[in-house]
């Protein structure tokens, strides 16, 4: 049989690209619970080898990996407000900053685009900006606030929930997951085989 041709590869790569934007909301917990299963499943091993259980094992490795990161975000909740109350006054200080040296890179930008008609308003600063246009009266009601941020709230929770439980399965599983996989895999290769 011959080889597909370049076009077929390329178009078979740009619809599985799509499908896996398209399910993202799929994958990317499923991929997620992947790698960490792969960082977690030496210390389940370990408790294994010391005739722990494997699924209590894998729920003490978990419950003690989402403990660190509770932890580690208790202790960065300090910093992070300190930064997010000072970032108003940083940001304008830079603003301050910069706009000193606006003047001189526009007419910079003027004169080597050839524009010879750079008039006093680029030398002293920007001209006003007009205002944005007013929403149309026939406009739909914005949806208050807290209907979106419990909506976001909502599937960040069922998310890591889904994360979380998967990351269990897998490491309460053991070798059995990865036995499968490599079955799978291998009588892909040999179904690839027959068909070349």
């Amino acid at each position: 049989m011959s080889r597909p041709g370049k076009a077929s590869v390329v178009i078979a790569v740009i619809l599985a690209a799509f499908a896996l934007h398209v399910g993202r909301q799929f994958f990317v917990p499923i991929a997620l619970a992947l790698l960490f299963h792969a960082l977690l499943r030496r210390p389940v091993r370990l408790l294994e080898s010391l005739k722990v259980p494997t699924p209590l094992g894998a729920l003490i490795v978990l419950l003690a990996a989402l403990l660190a990161l509770a932890g580690a975000g208790w202790a960065l909740a300090g910093p992070v407000q300190d930064f997010a109350a000072k970032a108003p006054a940083s940001i304008n200080a830079a603003k301050a900053k910069l706009s000193s040296i606006r003047g001189p890179m526009e007419r910079l930008a003027h004169a080597a685009s050839g524009d010879s008609t750079a008039d006093s308003t680029t030398r002293a600063g920007r001209a006003p900006k007009p205002a944005p246009a007013a929403a149309p009266a026939g406009s739909a009601p914005v949806p208050p606030i807290l209907s979106k941020a419990l909506g976001t709230s909502v599937l960040i929770l069922g998310a890591l929930a889904e994360i979380i439980l998967l990351l269990y399965l897998l490491l309460s599983s053991g070798d059995l997951f990865l036995r499968k996989l490599l079955k799978v895999l291998d009588s892909l290769v040999a179904l690839g085989n027959t068909v070349v």
